[in-house]
């Protein structure tokens, strides 16, 4: 009886022992393992394990086509003729920027840090490279972004996509963001891609605005109670007398009421018209006032060779919309009273 009950211990432990090494290699092909990978590799200033789990250059060239895609997809002012311009001035600096970020990445995996030399002061296409690769980084807010973990995981064809949770904790918001991975000999991971990164960047940029229009709103209340602005009259006049050129003429009547004296005001006005397309035109004022009413006159001219403008020149302004936007004031005492334009 006893040698009966020995036995049957000694099969439960060898199952126990068979089910954990089955388990750990079941492990070792799970995403959650080549995460952990990853991480050991950074903390190690392993590029070799890194560079085997993550493809950074094309995680970098997918990433860039996204946010090229999702900028042009977001700005509400760029007409046709300057969208071809960005699209093909994009191209041109893709290789250098790709080629920018994978060597700062790296550097970080090997040394822990980024100490990039700068581009040599002719190399002109490089230096912009370098700027818009910083601008990159800064719009994807990682440094506000916390890991949750893989929420959940999907065959994708030959790859898997990992969905991955992130908490942003600036938007106070929670993002997913679905890793491309494609699995290696070994059976452990390489992550190819963030395959919705353009909806990322586009969810993020709209938590952004709702973000800024929520901390604006008081701020925008006090500008209008300084400043309140009548109706905008619209015309659009020849510039020369053979009708070559043209500009768009607004005036609009402002009335200051401030306890002290204004010293400059910024802003602009917003036009649309039957495309619902708005039409933006800053402006500055250099006043000296403090209380009062004046009609303000702004002149814009039109490029024939720009969609955005060229329409003006025949569009029927009674049934375009304008309005005016006071975005900043600075007093004679050299207080400001601005709208953010971004978040801290």
């Amino acid at each position: 009886m006893n040698m009966d009950k020995k036995t049957k211990s000694i099969i439960v432990v060898v199952v126990l022992i068979i089910g954990a090494i089955l388990g750990y290699f079941y492990y070792k092909r799970t995403p959650t393992y080549t995460f952990s990978v990853i991480k050991t590799a950074v903390q190690k200033n392993d590029w070799d394990t890194f560079s085997k789990h993550v493809d950074t250059e094309n995680l970098i060239s997918t990433s860039y086509d996204a946010f090229v895609e999702s900028a042009l997809e977001t700005d509400t002012t760029i007409d046709d003729t300057s969208r071809g311009f960005v699209v093909g001035f994009a191209k041109i600096l893709k290789g250098p920027i790709v080629q920018t970020l994978n060597d700062e990445v790296k550097e970080y995996i090997k040394t822990g840090k980024v100490d990039k030399a700068e581009a040599p002061k002719g190399d002109q296409k490089q230096q912009q490279a370098n700027a818009v690769a910083q601008g990159l980084k800064e719009k994807t807010n990682i440094n506000k972004m916390t890991y949750k973990g893989i929420q959940s995981t999907k065959k994708d064809g030959n790859f898997n996509i990992a969905t991955v949770a992130f908490h942003d904790s600036q938007l106070d918001k929670d993002f997913n963001l679905d890793l491309k991975m494609r699995q290696l000999d070994d059976g452990t991971w390489q992550i190819v891609q963030v395959a919705n990164l353009k909806e990322y960047l586009l969810e993020e940029d709209k938590a952004k605005k709702a973000k800024l229009a929520e901390i604006n709103a008081p701020i925008q209340e006090k500008l209008n109670e300084y400043i309140a602005a009548g109706a905008i009259t619209l015309k659009v006049q020849p510039k020369d007398a053979w009708g070559f050129s043209y500009a768009l003429a607004l005036n609009v009547p402002m009335t200051v009421h401030s306890d002290k004296a204004l010293s400059k005001v910024q802003g602009q006005f917003e036009i649309v018209s039957q495309d619902n397309k708005p039409f933006y035109i800053p402006f500055t004022l250099n006043w000296n006032i403090k209380e009062g009413s004046k009609t303000i006159s702004f002149t814009k001219d039109l490029n024939p060779f720009i969609s955005s403008e060229a329409k003006w020149i025949k569009a029927d302004l009674s049934k375009a919309k304008a309005t005016i936007h006071i975005k900043g004031i600075i007093f004679a005492d050299g207080s400001k009273l601005e709208i953010k334009k971004k978040l801290d």
